[in-house]
């Protein structure tokens, strides 16, 4: 049965499936036989893992538990052997895998288990890549089932009802170590009022090209800020009441965001070949009002065929929904030099959310594919590294930065792995600013939502230690499937600069073997070899070695950082 459920088709692991009760029976018998541990470990890891996992859908929450199991029985036995000292890796990984799919289905019963939540937080100082991505995994889908949405619209009108408000004395404090004109909200109300004024000033204009240095003005402001244009219409005092009150101007539009394509069609009519970017610039930034993210998307493409040089075009692509084509618009924006402060924090906040998403859904469609794992946790580096820059240079107020953070936090320790310490001091300074972050947004009476990451990450830092206490002796015992970390040397410089230099993608993938994960760490230590290697290239490093010397399996890391 172990074979055929290694190798058999979906149908067939659907059959067996079914005879997971008389498996449990088996193990609950034979508990202390390492064979029959292993092997029915192993079936049912695969099987239950094909079945439930063919019925989980992307963006919509569908659990599903099959009729004939029992999820007690089943979480009860494994845990059981997870505790056994004398389990084999064989065992430890298929058990792993298995919890790893039922986190998702069944994650009230496993959150409501602490030994399982313990035995996952633990999981992240792990000596093997597989477990502690497995972990990580299993963490964030288990808080799936109470998760809420991300906040998508902010009301920028707020920090002017704040003007005049006691700021508490620890917030005044960060944000005036940070530089309060260098702050979010400061840049924000200042774009706001600079934004009323140009349009105060067409509103009084008589000249009949008034509408155009409304949005030069407009243009230079979408650079600065993501709320340089709110919604709302036009409006004049009542001549009854003199109350304030949508009014006709004669313009050829009434709501303030439909003033933006207007504005671009006249800018390019005058026909100034510098401001040709603005007039682009307006046309994306109504695109993703509307919430036309595609039209914006296609819009940059084509402004980036005259202009390859301007970051906010990029920016327009890292917005789409699709991660990797959102990714490498984000990477390739961060090298722009036609930027700002604002595009850039955007830029590298979309990096570290798309390479997060990416790494995690390639982890959990990995299976027995070692690629798929080696371009997961290649991913997973790369929104780490963002991250750090992200929080260093981000304003502390900024709407993006408790998002980053939670990756910080989990990816953090994730990597580090067995090095990790044992009471968080590798990420206090993170959890720190998180700290701030939920603080600014109590004063700003915009609390939080209970995201799935925020869920993850406030369960990981509650029980951290209570798990290393209980599973942090067994976890350190599990060697995993994987080989000695070899440092880079110069050969590893002249390949690494050739393949990112030339390699192309056309030769595919090798066939997907059925055989267990066996992480390549030399492979996933190219990824941290590419910094150092950029910097040799901007100075002028020029390889002659073949590209086909490196591996084809990092295809979505090349993807993605290949131009970075």
């Amino acid at each position: 049965m172990s074979s055929i459920a290694h190798h058999g088709s979906e149908s067939v692991n659907f059959e067996l499936a079914k005879e997971v009760p008389t498996l449990l029976r088996l193990l609950d018998e034979f508990s202390d036989d390492p064979i029959v541990a292993e092997l029915t470990i192993s079936v049912m890891s695969h099987t239950l893992g094909d079945v439930m996992r063919k019925r989980e859908t992307l963006g919509v929450y569908t659990p599903y538990i099959p009729p004939y199991l029992q999820i007690r029985p089943l979480l009860d036995a494994v845990m059981k052997q997870l505790k056994n000292p004398h389990s084999s890796a064989f065992l430890v990984n298929h058990a792993i895998c298995l919890l790893a799919v039922m986190t998702y289905h069944c994650g009230p019963t496993v959150k409501a288990d602490q030994s399982i939540t313990n035995f996952l937080i633990a999981g992240l100082r792990s000596k093997s890549w597989e477990y502690r991505c497995q972990c990580l995994g299993g963490l964030i889908r288990m808080h799936r089932y109470a998760a809420k949405e991300d906040v998508r619209f902010f009301d920028p009108s707020i920090y002017l009802k704040m003007t005049g408000r006691e700021v508490p004395d620890h917030i005044a404090d960060v944000l005036s170590g940070y530089g309060r004109d260098r702050t979010d909200m400061f840049i924000t109300s200042k774009a706001m009022f600079q934004n009323q004024v140009a349009l105060q000033k067409m509103l009084a204009s008589r000249d009949k090209d008034r509408i155009y240095p409304y949005g030069l003005c407009v243009s230079e402001l979408i650079l600065e800020t993501e709320w340089a244009v709110t919604d709302g219409w036009l409006e004049g005092p009542d001549t009854r009441t003199g109350q304030f009150k949508e009014a006709v101007y004669g313009f050829p539009f009434n709501r303030l965001r439909d003033a933006l394509p207007h504005c671009a069609a006249l800018i390019r009519a005058n026909g100034i070949p510098s401001e040709v970017d603005k007039a682009d610039t307006l046309d994306i930034k109504y695109l993703i009002m509307i919430g036309d993210n595609t039209g914006a998307a296609e819009l940059a493409y084509e402004a980036l065929q005259r202009n390859p040089n301007f970051a906010y075009y990029y920016y327009a692509i890292s917005l789409l929904g699709d991660r990797k084509e959102g990714l490498r618009g984000a990477k390739k924006g961060l090298k722009c030099t036609q930027t700002s402060p604002f595009v850039r924090n955007q830029l590298r906040q979309r990096a570290v959310e798309h390479a997060a998403d990416l790494g995690m859904g390639a982890i959990n469609e990995a299976g027995d594919h070692r690629n798929l794992w080696e371009e997961g946790i290649a991913l997973l580096m790369s929104a780490l590294e963002d991250s750090k820059t992200f929080i260093k240079e981000a304003a502390p107020d900024n709407r993006q930065m408790r998002n980053v953070l939670y990756w910080n936090i989990l990816l953090t320790i994730l990597i580090r792995g067995p090095d990790a310490s044992s009471d968080l001091s590798d990420v206090q300074n993170s959890l720190k600013k998180l700290k701030f972050t939920d603080d600014f947004a109590e004063y700003m009476k915009q609390p939080p939502p209970q995201t799935q990451l925020r869920l993850t990450q406030e369960t990981f830092v509650k029980n951290y230690q209570s798990a290393i206490a209980e599973w942090g002796d067994i976890i350190e015992n599990y060697q995993g499937f994987q080989e000695e970390t070899v440092e880079p040397n110069a050969k590893t410089d002249d390949d690494l600069a050739a393949w990112l230099d030339d390699m192309k993608l056309d030769d595919g993938e090798k066939e997907p073997t059925c055989s267990h994960p066996k992480v390549n760490v030399n492979h996933v230590a190219l990824y941290q070899y590419i910094a150092t290697l950029g910097a040799k290239r901007r100075i002028g490093l020029r390889i002659r070695s073949s590209a086909k010397l490196l591996p084809l399996s990092l295809k979505t890391l090349v993807l993605s950082l290949r131009n970075s």
